[in-house]
């Protein structure tokens, strides 16, 4: 990995988002909305919802909302139930796999076989030389960012939490510049990954020998070993579940994952594991999968 005393090579960032893409992430969180707190979206838009009619109408347009006539609010189709499916599958994956990449100490060298490797840190154990990483190894891996970033501010309750959510939603959807809002959700989402390293931001002279090493280089490994270090701690992690469940019930039951969602889909993301030692460059099937 990149050592602090280095010289960094030229930095690329990706681009902004869409217009398109801001509708996808808040039609999402809308299924969410409907389906987790059951909450209705009247057919005629009032007070604070009136903020939701772009993405009203572009649901509603891509077939994944319907009307019920007799109640005269939207319901969520087939189609709508499959886009939360997929979006819980890609959240579940993103925990289990790329969440390793979130505290990243670029200048600790390799651990011992079957040691855990300590260029990993964690939420409750990270020092200020960590690097987030998530979004270059999200990259690399062709998984989009933003879409990345959108999924971890709203499993940490970033969004939907303000007595006028809706409004949050309402971020650049009006092509009228008149009518543009002050709501900085997607702007945040923006400016994490624009400020976020990138794969060629971790590209460096090495100054002991002079020899330039890429970024695909430097994330190719930080990608081998993270897929490792995951394994452990899943590893480590379902051996504790177990003793403490024997501890409880003097019996060894079957390992349920949990996670920052209430999960009502049949997805098990820890199944992938074998499948990311035995290519870390691996794509769960979730990513490659387009509804909208």
């Amino acid at each position: 990995m990149a050592s602090r005393n280095t010289r960094r090579l030229k930095q690329v960032k990706p681009q902004a988002m869409s217009y398109e893409a801001k509708l996808q992430c808040a039609g999402e969180f809308l299924l969410y909305q409907m389906t987790e707190i059951q909450y209705p979206i009247p057919v005629m838009l009032e007070g604070d919802d009136t903020w939701l009619q772009p993405v009203v109408d572009y649901m509603f347009q891509k077939d994944v909302i319907d009307i019920d006539d007799k109640r005269g609010c939207y319901i969520i189709t087939d189609k709508g139930r499959r886009t939360l499916q997929l979006m819980t599958e890609k959240f579940q994956d993103a925990m289990a796999q790329l969440d390793i990449y979130s505290y990243v100490n670029l200048n600790i060298e390799p651990p011992a076989e079957g040691e855990p490797d300590e260029a990993f840190g964690s939420f409750d154990d990270h020092t200020e030389d960590d690097e987030d990483l998530r979004v270059a190894v999200a990259l690399y891996k062709g998984i989009d960012p933003f879409y990345l970033v959108f999924l971890s501010l709203l499993a940490e309750d970033r969004l939907g939490q303000s007595k006028c959510w809706q409004y949050d939603l309402a971020l650049d959807f009006s092509e009228d510049t008149e009518h543009e809002t002050d709501s900085s959700f997607f702007r945040e989402i923006e400016e994490i990954v624009e400020t976020a390293l990138a794969v060629d931001d971790l590209g460096y002279i090495d100054d002991d020998t002079g020899e330039e090493i890429t970024g695909e280089a430097v994330i190719e490994d930080v990608i081998r070993r993270g897929a490792i270090e995951a394994q452990r701690r899943a590893e480590e992690e379902y051996e504790e579940e177990i003793v403490e469940e024997e501890i409880i019930e003097e019996e060894v039951v079957e390992y349920v994952p949990t996670y920052d969602w209430d999960v009502w889909v049949a997805y098990d993301p820890w199944a992938y594991y074998p499948l990311y030692i035995a290519d870390p460059f691996y794509v769960a099937p979730c990513w490659g999968i387009v509804i909208w």
